[in-house]
This record gives structure tokens, C-alpha cells and sequence, in this order.
């Protein structure tokens, strides 16, 4: 990540979405190899079978804290045995639409003992100023993170 007072150039992303029949949809990138396929949804409390728009939303910002933070660690040397981030949405009726009031991200990296923890912490909070997408959300972003020592690095 740089700094955003030295970044020199605009990124251009590009998706594609196709309606296939009924709710379903697929997205699609000439970037991306792969394909993800979607559905209205029902409800609230539905299950899904394939990815809602909130889904991707949330694995937006949670792809987006993960690659911010996995650039930073290898960029100062830190490296990372095992990362999760789980990411929560509060989606609320505000004047007659529904709109997010908060999304709260659970982050836990394990790295190796000899890491440097304060190293690893310091990986974190910078992660927080440059993930993009949460950064580039009208709404409240909660950080529960966690570094911690990973019991059974692989080999």
C-alpha cells in the first residue's frame, strides 16, 4: 500500500453481471478466471445458495483488510502462518430504506514466536488506514483485532 499522498495513479476494476434466470445471476471479470454466482435473496434469515450482494460486500472488505495487511507484513519482513477475518453487517431502515449502520471485522493472524508482536500490531493499525474498501464505505467500521502466536507453524 502507498501512502495516498504519493499515489501517482487511478486502478481500474471491471466486473461483469449476467442474468441467467429467475433471481440468479453470475458475475464475471476479464481479470478473474473464475466466475460467482448470485441470488436475490428472500429474506433476512434465508439460506442462501448462492452469494447476495451484502455477501460480496462484506467479502469485499474482509478481501480488502486481508490483502492490505498480507502486503504490509511482507513488505516489513513479518510473516503471517494463518489469517481469518470475519466480517458482520448491521443493515438497518433508515428513512424508509434499508441502509448499513455498521460492519464490524474480526481479525486473528497467528504468526511465528519470533516475530516481532509489536511489528505484527503496528501491520494491523496501519491495515485499518489503507483497506479500501472500508475506507471507501459511508458507514462505521468496527476493528476486533487479534495477533497472537501460531502454536503449529507449517514447516
Amino acid at each position: 500500500m502507498t501512502n495516498s499522498n504519493t499515489a501517482s495513479a487511478d486502478l481500474r476494476f471491471e466486473t461483469k453481471l449476467t442474468w441467467m434466470e429467475a433471481e440468479k445471476g453470475i458475475i464475471t471479470s476479464d481479470a478473474v478466471a473464475d466466475t460467482i454466482r448470485v441470488k436475490m435473496p428472500l429474506h433476512a434469515d434465508c439460506v442462501y445458495e448462492h452469494w447476495g450482494a451484502v455477501h460480496l460486500l462484506l467479502g469485499a472488505v474482509s478481501t480488502s483488510f486481508m490483502s492490505a495487511y498480507l502486503y504490509l507484513a511482507s513488505q516489513l519482513g513479518v510473516v503471517v502462518t494463518h489469517f481469518f477475518c470475519q466480517a458482520v453487517a448491521m443493515v438497518s431502515p433508515e428513512t424508509n430504506k434499508y441502509t448499513f449502520t455498521r460492519i464490524e471485522l474480526y481479525t486473528k493472524v497467528l504468526v511465528p514466536a519470533e516475530t516481532s508482536f509489536e511489528k505484527a500490531h503496528y501491520i494491523m493499525e496501519r491495515t485499518k488506514v489503507n483497506c479500501v474498501v472500508a475506507n471507501s464505505l459511508n458507514v462505521t467500521v468496527i476493528y476486533h483485532c487479534e495477533v497472537a502466536s501460531d502454536p503449529n507453524p507449517r514447516q
